[in-house]
């Protein structure tokens, strides 16, 4: 933790919750999708990411753990959050550092990449499912961008994307001195 920017909060919790984070890309980014994949693999909601296999399922050191994009018309945020005991903060920081890490240092497998896509291209269907989000979700981005969603399109933009642009938004958005940390305990 000594090398990351942290600001620490007691509020007299008996669980601490812990966000980390950086400034992420808007939705005209030409790496957002990319950074919409990543962020899937590392924290989404399936059991198999990577944050939730380190944390949970292997160490058991947590009771929650995701990661979250957010893209708007002139910036973005990426975030981490997990909850803990606080006594076993800095070993979650230190685990997740290294899978950051790992992604920043190491391209992903042809066979990771490809399950990676199918999974955030299925998990796409499910939500469409949801007829009335789907008109919402496709209603505001004509209104507010003029742009009629497609989702063979977006398909198509997460079959693109390669393992080398996946390693370079970890490395562009990941390094220890971008990320701030914020922990109320």
């Amino acid at each position: 933790m000594e090398k990351m920017n942290v600001t620490i909060k007691d509020i007299g919790s008996h669980q601490a919750h812990v966000m980390m984070g950086t400034k992420g890309y808007d939705i005209h980014h030409p790496m957002r999708i990319t950074l919409y994949l990543l962020n899937n693999i590392l924290g989404g909601p399936s059991m198999n990411a990577l944050l939730n296999l380190a944390l949970r399922e292997r160490n058991g050191l947590v009771y929650t753990v995701e990661s979250t994009m957010v893209s708007y018309s002139d910036t973005g945020m990426w975030s981490i959050y997990f909850g803990c005991d606080p006594h076993d903060i800095n070993k979650c920081l230190r685990l997740v550092r290294r899978e950051l890490d790992k992604v920043m240092q190491k391209p992903l497998s042809a066979n990771a990449l490809r399950t990676a896509k199918q999974q955030l291209k299925g998990q796409i269907a499910i939500a469409c499912d949801n007829r009335e989000q789907f008109a919402l979700d496709f209603g505001k981005s004509y209104l507010h961008y003029g742009w009629e969603k497609n989702v063979d399109k977006l398909f198509e933009s997460i079959d693109k994307v390669t393992a080398e642009d996946i390693q370079k938004v970890a490395n562009e958005l990941f390094a220890t001195d971008k990320l701030k940390v914020l922990i109320f305990k």
